[in-house]
């Protein structure tokens, strides 16, 4: 795979479970791998959900071939240093490598909204 498109540095996540002081499980998202990958945007569309107006984007990461890759990470793309708001996080729906050639993995997810998100 050319390196031209990758110009997205991103975050692999996966999700960690622990418990807490009474026995509790806490599931937090510890960093796994951080790549060059192209980001794009597929479709988006707005609805009505509990009288709010959300919004759903869904969008094609392509990066170079990894073999780590499950459906329960997440995708992290966005700096946080300077600002803790601006940065997106994608749910993982389905992983591909087309043609199995080991080129490339091609991600298809959906942008989930950050703050306070489990899944």
């Amino acid at each position: 795979m050319r390196a031209g498109p990758l110009h997205h540095r991103v975050t692999i996540q996966r999700r960690s479970e622990s418990q807490d002081a009474a026995g509790s499980i806490i599931w937090t998202w510890l960093d796994h791998a951080t790549v060059w990958a192209a980001i794009e945007p597929l479709m988006g569309r707005e609805y009505f959900a509990a009288s709010a107006v959300q919004s759903e984007v869904e969008v094609r990461i392509r990066m170079r071939y990894r073999s780590d890759m499950v459906e329960t990470m997440r995708i992290r793309h966005g700096d946080d240093i300077g600002s803790p708001s601006i940065f997106s996080l994608y749910e993982i729906l389905t992983i591909t490598a087309p043609r199995e050639e080991h080129r490339e993995t091609i991600l298809m997810c959906k942008r989930i909204v950050a703050e306070g998100m489990q899944f």
